[in-house]
């Protein structure tokens, strides 16, 4: 009993038994880092609502696990994973564990570059074949040639 009281005491004695202190004000020369912020009801709305979209991300990737989990249960997949070097392409077949088919030869490679090359040049024009006062493609072009020419004088390397 004589505890409970003696803590008591040193709490009201912590705490204090007057008002409030004073809050001490910052000096003006950290007013640009410390200056009040101001948040208009509209404001802290708009905030809330965008967080709603940003909250939803978890639970898309909860959902997607769970699509997973069924799919590949289900169903076999192939899962191809694209790069400039072949990519990876990954069998997934249910109950058994992932198959990783082996890397493309080199050689596709090089002659995969090369017809795709000749592609680029229509990706790079066709948005402004029936507009020819538009010279906005001309950049791309140059650059794109660039490349192409550096990739010509290395064949005989």
């Amino acid at each position: 009993m004589i505890n409970r009281f003696r803590l008591a005491a040193a709490l009201a004695l912590l705490l204090g038994s007057g008002g409030a202190a004073p809050a001490q004000s910052m000096p003006d020369y950290m007013a640009p880092i410390s200056g009040k912020t101001t948040s208009t009801p509209a404001d802290v709305a708009t905030k809330d609502v965008l967080a709603l979209n940003t909250g939803m991300f978890e639970l898309y990737g909860d959902a997607a696990r769970i699509f997973q989990k069924n799919i590949l249960y289900k169903h076999p997949v192939i899962l191809g994973l694209f790069s400039g070097a072949g990519g990876r392409l990954i069998l997934y077949r249910p109950g058994k564990p992932p198959t990783e088919a082996p890397q493309v030869p080199v050689v596709y490679q090089l002659l995969k570059s090369v017809g795709h090359s000749t592609m680029a040049l229509a990706e790079v024009v066709g948005p402004y074949v029936d507009n020819p006062d538009d010279k906005s493609w001309r950049g791309s072009m140059l650059a794109y040639r660039s490349r192409m020419q550096s990739a010509l004088d290395g064949l005989d390397a």
